[in-house]
């Protein structure tokens, strides 16, 4: 019974040394916190952070969000139902046209989609749209994927995979979507 009082006595210690480490670190979390808060808009309370990052203001250089015409969109437009099938979609991007979306997942699979077909009357026009996304296989999960921005390549895709490697992929000019 003694051995059993020591060792929850040295375990309560310990836990009570462990309590005193997390305070520390929450204080020092917490100083950081304002000295952030006192960089970047001077909020002093979580109220005062969250109107700072809904002000109108003409003080451009105080703005940590800014709105174009303050109209956010409250659904979404589309949704492409499972497009991964069980595993999660990591990134995604749209090409300089806004017609073609690339997908990457930790299935490691690039897939692109002509999207707009989702929104093609019937039911099952968006399951009909993943259905007919091509699936390129990246061989490691894909964190980030983007399509180049210029016009002259306006048919490349790049998945940047969790094993280190940066895949290029030719879409090809005659990837256009079926009518």
């Amino acid at each position: 019974l003694t051995d059993k009082c020591k060792e929850q006595s040295i375990r309560i210690h310990e836990l009570k040394m462990q309590v005193e480490e997390l305070k520390t670190k929450n204080l020092q979390l917490e100083a950081e916190l304002e000295i952030y808060r006192s960089e970047f808009g001077g909020a002093t309370s979580n109220q005062e952070s969250k109107e700072a990052l809904l002000d109108d203001g003409d003080d451009e250089a105080n703005d940590f969000v800014s709105s174009g015409n303050g109209v956010y969109a409250s659904e979404p437009e589309v949704t492409l139902p499972s497009i991964h099938g069980q595993s999660n979609p990591l990134c995604c991007a749209l090409d300089q046209n806004d017609t073609l979306l690339a997908t990457g997942s930790a299935d490691s699979t690039l897939k692109l989609t002509f999207w707009g077909k989702a929104l093609a009357p019937g039911d099952d026009s968006a399951s009909r749209a993943v259905d007919e996304a091509v699936s390129v296989p990246c061989g490691a999960p894909v964190i980030c994927c983007s399509f180049a921005q210029d016009s002259q390549n306006n048919h490349l895709a790049a998945a940047g995979c969790m094993d280190g490697h940066v895949r290029v992929i030719y879409c090809g000019s005659e990837m256009k979507p079926a009518v």
